[in-house]
């Protein structure tokens, strides 16, 4: 079998007046308040997006991340896998899968599971379980963005790029 890469990019907002993504950081205590598939043979970013309460999986660009951070990291898998996992995040877009708002509050009230879909890291480690490359024996909605980036380190998950989006858009690819 052939080896192949898969992407995953983790957002640090730099806009303090983003209530939700300061949110996200005050809950997890981490600087990475997002988590997307990025889908380089295509230049596309999968991920869920909205407004406030009409948030569902699509495909985005970097430009549209205004004065963030993305630390892109690259996974080496089979190229069955790689089919696999972009199959089912493409499904999440292709269908509007919507947000799993619960989940998100269950890392805070852990009662709460799932009202159905999937937010970020959720829907990325799903992918992951979906390509055989996660253990199925772990919830998904388990994981924050920063435990998705940990858990793709220890399965030996580089650094390939990291970006700054400035306020106008406009893409800076930094040194990694």
């Amino acid at each position: 079998m052939q080896d192949a890469y898969i992407y995953v990019v983790f957002f640090n907002n730099l806009n303090k007046f983003d209530f939700i993504s300061q949110l996200i950081k005050f809950f997890t205590r981490s600087q990475i308040n997002h988590s997307a598939v990025y889908l380089y043979d295509e230049n596309k970013i999968v991920e869920p997006r909205g407004k406030f309460f009409d948030v569902s999986w699509k495909y985005s660009t970097f430009d549209s991340y205004a004065h963030q951070y993305a630390y892109i990291y690259r996974l080496k898998v089979t190229t069955e896998q790689k089919f696999l996992f972009e199959k089912f995040i493409k499904f999440l877009a292709d269908t509007n899968t919507p947000y799993n708002y619960l989940g998100v509050i269950g890392f805070v009230i852990p009662v709460f599971t799932s009202n159905g879909g999937y937010f970020c890291s959720e829907g990325i480690y799903a992918a992951l379980q979906f390509a055989g490359i996660a253990s199925m024996h772990t919830k998904a909605w388990k994981y924050n963005p920063d435990m998705l980036k940990e858990y793709l380190e220890n399965k030996g998950a580089e650094l390939y790029k990291v970006l700054y989006i400035d306020k106008h858009g406009i893409i800076h690819e930094l040194p990694t």
